[in-house]
């Protein structure tokens, strides 16, 4: 009967790892739906295929740590700027990729795209906004 107690516990670390791995891609389906790009959600066939590589990348990512903003604002960059994501990775990586990000890509180079991704993300609310409320500011001065 211990054995059931020992089990009970990979099974509950393998059903957490499945929850990360599902947050995951219902998050990628959420992005690709928002920035009207329907063509670059995962297909269950690849998911299937890759599940496994797939669980192992997201362990290895520490996904749960990410709140579900961070996550979307990383992906939303996957999404939407692969292009230039590429710059940074291979030339046989920007070829594969020139349409949009592959899960296979994902699986194999997650770790590196999301912090990539996590650079890009948190760039545009840096400059652009502090720059454009400093501009607003001295174009139409401060009323008081």
């Amino acid at each position: 009967m211990g054995g059931k107690e020992n089990t009970g516990g990979a099974s509950e670390a393998k059903m957490d790892s499945q929850g990360q791995v599902n947050r995951l891609v219902q998050s990628w389906r959420k992005v690709c739906e928002r920035s009207n790009k329907h063509d670059l959600i995962w297909r269950d066939q690849d998911l299937d295929r890759l599940s496994i590589q797939l669980a192992k990348t997201v362990a290895d990512l520490r996904l749960h740590e990410l709140s579900d903003a961070d996550l979307e604002a990383r992906l939303t960059v996957l999404c939407t700027k692969i292009a230039d994501i590429s710059e940074d990775m291979s030339e046989g990586f920007a070829k594969y990729n020139r349409h949009g990000l592959e899960l296979s890509s994902f699986v194999m180079y997650g770790r590196k795209l999301m912090k990539l991704a996590a650079e890009r993300a948190s760039k545009p609310k840096d400059s652009v906004y502090s720059g454009f409320h400093h501009t607003f500011e001295s174009i139409f001065g401060s009323e008081g």
